[in-house]
């Protein structure tokens, strides 16, 4: 956390005023708490955010659209998480496609002075930034947030809200926030989603891929094998079967992980004056945090079909943290169709330099369609860094 940040939200912490719902916005503005001082102000800093909606009227509408944003991101396969972006312009949302948002719609309606209203909203809309509300679905349908904030991967941080006493005062409560705290208690945090928002397909159009990257959910394997269900592959396929993420690389109001498995194939050539063609299968799946240290079934067929003059494959899996564009190379061996001697070429795969690296290997085939990787009637499990795997070869039951 920002030490400057630190102090902003210390100086606000105790306020107390005597107000209504409807007058605290305002009265927030009076003291302070939330001024920007410039109407130029393009750029927010995560807490003046939070404080933000801190100060907002938790009406059963607002808690209602923020639970169904999440939930419409979850059954596509996403975290616990609402964009800002898919409030500002719901009627186009990828997400959650909706004519309104009530909780834009009181953001526009509070008094918050030195703030130009357009400027906060492409902010939010162009800068990925969202609401995670973890364990969301352990909310009692009353409870109202705590609203904190999470730069990168903090463990832990001061989460705010407002407490309104007997006596008709209201006060800026604080409390630390961290992984424990969150599992028993209604909390949402304002954060960045490594994602970028145009990375993303148009779910709400029945689209699950985008740029070459599968986004796994149970609906988008149902669409997968609607459009699978033709003739059957003669060459044995591998699928992803179970994981286990016993752990995640990133602070605990960071959100659960989000995983991209890549795998890198190679063809023989076909001809004796061609080299090896090389391909690329990748998806994305996410995990909230009540997943991780679960067993989740897969079945996501990553390769379907290896064929037997393809000595070895790769799989690299990483927990996406975003940053700048970077490439791996990894040395991949067939034999040839026309003199059956062996071949190699270079297969690329792509990823961003704040990944954590989970697994990164070369795959043999004649161990993955051997009785080496089904011993005792069970599927071999991978290991990678706090990260368990099954590879079979027909879809787990």
């Amino acid at each position: 956390m920002k030490f400057i940040n630190l102090l902003f939200i210390i100086g606000v912490i105790g306020l107390i005023m005597s107000c209504s719902s409807d007058e605290l916005d305002s009265q927030f503005q009076e003291k302070g708490v939330i001024s920007t001082k410039s109407l130029d102000k393009k750029t927010f800093d995560l807490s003046e955010i939070a404080h933000l909606i801190a100060t907002m009227d938790f009406t059963e509408g607002v808690m209602n659209e923020v639970k169904s944003g999440v939930e419409h991101s979850l059954y596509y396969g996403q975290d616990e998480t609402y964009r800002f972006r898919d409030m500002i312009y719901c009627d186009s949302s990828k997400i959650y496609r909706k004519s309104t948002s009530i909780l834009i719609d009181q953001i526009k309606n509070m008094n918050v002075v030195d703030i130009d209203k357009d400027n906060l909203f492409s902010y939010l809309s162009d800068n990925d930034i969202q609401i995670y509300w973890p364990y969301s679905k352990k909310w009692d349908g009353k409870s109202k947030p705590i609203v904190t904030f999470c730069y990168e991967n903090e463990a832990k941080n001061i989460g705010y809200n407002v407490v309104y006493k007997s006596d008709g005062i209201c006060v800026l409560d604080s409390v630390v926030v961290d992984e424990d705290f969150i599992k028993d208690h209604t909390v949402w945090v304002i954060n960045k989603n490594s994602t970028s928002y145009e990375d993303l397909p148009f779910f709400e159009n029945g689209e699950y891929s985008k740029n070459g990257i599968f986004y796994h959910s149970d609906i988008a394997m149902d669409s997968l094998n609607i459009l699978r269900s033709g003739p059957v592959v003669i060459t044995p396929s591998v699928y992803i079967g179970t994981i286990n993420c016993l752990t995640t690389q990133d602070g605990g109001l960071a959100g659960g992980p989000e995983l991209k498995f890549s795998w890198g194939s190679i063809s023989s050539p076909m001809m004796s004056n061609t080299s090896p063609t090389t391909g690329l299968s990748t998806f994305h799946k996410s995990l909230t945090k009540a997943e991780v240290g679960q067993n989740i079934q897969i079945n996501y067929c990553i390769q379907p079909g290896w064929g037997e003059l393809s000595d070895t494959n790769c799989l690299l899996i990483t927990e996406r943290d975003g940053g700048s564009s970077k490439t791996l190379s990894r040395l991949l061996t067939c034999t040839s169709f026309i003199n059956f001697k062996k071949v190699t070429a270079y297969v690329s795969i792509p990823y961003e330099s704040n990944d954590d690296i989970l697994f990164d290997k070369i795959l043999e085939r004649s161990f993955i369609f051997s009785k080496d990787n089904k011993p005792f009637g069970q599927w071999f499990q991978y290991q990678g860094d706090n990260f368990l795997f099954t590879l079979p070869t027909i879809p787990e039951p």
